[in-house]
Order: C-alpha cells, then sequence, then structure tokens
C-alpha cells in the first residue's frame, strides 16, 4: 500500500513540472469558433435594428411620458416614440432610462438598441458651451465636464 502512495506522489511531481505548451491551441484560437473578441456591449446590432441608432430619453412636460430618441439611417430622421408606437413596421416596446436601452420588435423578431456614450472633443482651453470663453471657478479650477449618460429633457409633443 505504501508503494502506492509513493507512486501517486511521483506522478503529481512529474506533472508539477511539466510546462504547458499553448501553442497545441493556436488552431483553435485562429479557427475563432465563438466569434471575433471585442469590447463588452460593441456588438452592432443585427438584422432590422441595424437602421437604428438610440440616440436618448425625453420626458414630456405635460404628461411626463418618456420617450425615445430614435435615428433612422437610412433616411437621417430622428423619431421621438413612445411605447407602442411604430417606425414603419418597426414597434417601440420598453424604454429603459438607467441603464438606457430600448427594445425594438418588427414581426416576432426582437432587437435592444443601448445607448452609446460618444466620446466629446475636447473644447479649446477656456471655452464653453457654443465656443463662448468661460470664466474658471472662484478656486481656480475648471468648470465640472457633463455626464456621459442620457439626461432628461424637457420636451412638448405636438402643436
Amino acid at each position: 500500500m505504501r508503494w502506492f502512495w509513493l507512486l501517486c506522489l511521483a506522478a503529481a511531481a512529474a506533472r508539477a513540472a511539466e510546462t504547458p505548451d499553448f501553442a497545441r491551441y493556436q488552431p483553435i484560437i485562429e479557427r475563432s469558433p465563438f466569434g471575433t473578441v471585442g469590447p463588452i456591449g460593441a456588438a452592432a446590432p443585427a438584422g432590422f435594428a441595424a437602421r437604428f441608432a438610440f440616440v436618448g430619453v425625453v420626458t414630456t412636460v405635460d404628461t411626463n411620458q418618456v420617450l425615445a430618441m430614435i435615428q433612422d439611417k437610412q433616411t437621417n430622421r430622428t423619431y421621438f416614440k413612445a411605447v407602442g408606437e411604430m417606425i414603419d413596421s418597426v414597434k417601440v416596446l420598453q424604454i429603459h432610462e438607467r441603464p438606457a436601452k430600448l427594445v425594438l420588435q418588427q414581426g416576432v423578431e426582437q432587437a435592444t438598441l443601448a445607448y452609446e456614450a460618444r466620446a466629446a472633443t475636447p473644447p479649446p482651453p477656456g471655452a464653453g458651451p457654443g465656443g463662448a470663453v468661460q470664466q474658471p471657478l472662484p478656486n481656480g479650477q475648471p468648470p465640472m465636464p457633463l455626464p456621459s449618460v442620457p439626461r432628461r429633457i424637457p420636451f412638448r409633443r405636438g402643436g
């Protein structure tokens, strides 16, 4: 029985001394069986949803209704749509404010669009909105940058 434990100990020591050679996995990596690897959330919507971009969320002043700002890339038009409303044959199913995402449906197919915070180009030093020069804060620090999440914009529908 003692020789059995010695044999197990010798086998474990031999395995520990073995260095893995990852070159044998290179053909699997090259074939990419699960698709290409990219940043999380950066996948473009497939099918009918590739036509649209989720621009932001607004709330109406009078009825406090949440609307999604949806850009149609084919026609270069922006729509303000509530849940249940349609753009051609595409229906708005859900609008989520935090995290900002939009669920669309065409027939039986559904797609989710997420709000993509665009990287803003830094303004020239001292320039504010519209290119106007801003005064520094009393303590000498520059003004705080705007958040990269969509904000609620008062919006009056109709009329």
